[in-house]
């Protein structure tokens, strides 16, 4: 591994062109987070950070300023960005003994709280309506428009509510991926800007792989692996529940998950539902998560709980068998003596992709490409 943990964090004012940037790297015990979601049929979800330290801050940020939390290891370091959502004083007995916990939150947070007027006419492309209808929250709020074209459309719109009540079930009906993350991802030139990406599911700058776990030495070395039980993910019957057509399911029986969309037609809320219900079903043979710390992480490692590679793959040696993994989500643990990091997995068999002259993820018939 490399030194022990050092942290760092960095906020502005909530403005695009405001570049002036309060630093903290003192007295700085504990930063803790969460991004992404743990399993491929989870929404995804905002993600949360809290930082602890001794003593109070001398400048306090603003809630709904643009921060950004690094924690390096000498070798590499990762990154939270988010808008901070609170600050709480610890008082103790004695002032020696006082602290204080600064709470981030992801950029996504700001779609629920955001009212929006929008409107598009039926079977437009899924990209195109949940991004010209955005609100002006740059660069809170950025879209990977690459591919521009997307195989699904969405149905007809119109009305005024918060902007997460459209844009989650347009990335539903797409299976999208979303990440927060900030400049250092997003090419915005403006320094501590948290940003939320989308890609389509097929986008080639997914999947591309990250590292290998191995429990031989011949790659990062991990802690604890665990394996989806049998009922985790379990379903016989998806059901999609599109805003303007009639619910569609695929399967049956009476394990069902339900899913809200904008799908345009019967038959691509139909496809959807077996899309989502085949995914659950490659779900089984794939460690579910896996854990590595600083302590017996290879150096460098740290950076594989940076948010950027949600979506990313990971290969996983154990006893002698490699599992194809595809990262979901992760929680992050620092503080002075070690960190650690829990990377939440899906099999490789149920995401989209194609890689060409890839072993592994080049393969047709092996994984959800066609639907």
């Amino acid at each position: 591994m490399g030194t022990k943990p050092s942290a760092k964090i960095e906020w502005r004012t909530a403005s695009l062109f405001n570049t002036t940037i309060t630093t903290v790297t003192t007295n700085l015990q504990r930063v803790q987070w969460t991004s992404g979601r743990q399993t491929i049929s989870d929404d995804w979800q905002t993600g949360s950070c809290v930082v602890s330290g001794r003593g109070f801050l001398t400048t306090v940020p603003a809630i709904g300023d643009f921060a950004r939390v690094t924690v390096t290891d000498g070798a590499s370091n990762t990154i939270f960005y988010g808008l901070v959502a609170d600050y709480t004083r610890n008082f103790g007995i004695k002032s020696e003994l006082d602290s204080f916990d600064l709470r981030l939150e992801g950029a996504s947070a700001a779609f629920g709280r955001v009212q929006v007027t929008m409107s598009w006419g039926a079977n437009a492309p899924w990209l195109r309506p949940i991004s010209e209808g955005a609100p002006s929250l740059i660069p809170i709020q950025t879209l990977n428009l690459s591919p521009t074209v997307s195989p699904e459309t969405i149905s007809a719109y119109s009305g005024t509510a918060p902007y997460s009540d459209t844009f989650y079930p347009a990335i539903t009906t797409a299976q999208a991926v979303v990440k927060e993350v900030g400049d250092e991802e997003s090419g915005i030139p403006y320094a501590v800007s948290p940003v939320v990406l989308v890609y389509d599911r097929n986008d080639p700058a997914l999947y591309q792989l990250a590292a290998t776990f191995a429990d031989d030495g011949t790659g990062v070395g991990y802690n604890a692996i665990q394996f989806l039980s049998t009922s985790y993910t379990y379903g016989t019957r998806v059901t999609v529940n599109p805003i303007s057509v009639a619910s569609q399911s695929s399967g049956s029986g009476i394990y069902n998950q339900s899913f809200t969309s904008f799908d345009s037609s019967t038959t691509q809320a139909l496809n959807l539902a077996g899309y989502i219900r085949v995914s659950l079903n490659e779900a089984s043979n794939v460690p579910y998560s896996i854990t590595f710390e600083g302590s017996s992480a290879t150096a460098a490692s740290i950076a594989l709980s940076n948010p950027k590679n949600i979506k990313n793959a990971v290969n996983i040696k154990l006893r002698g068998t490699t599992y194809n993994a595809v990262i979901e989500g992760m929680e992050f643990d620092a503080d002075p003596s070690n960190w650690r990091c829990t990377l939440y997995l899906s099999s490789s068999l149920q995401n989209a992709f194609l890689r060409l002259n890839d072993a592994v993820y080049g393969k047709l018939d092996t994984n959800k490409l066609g639907l």
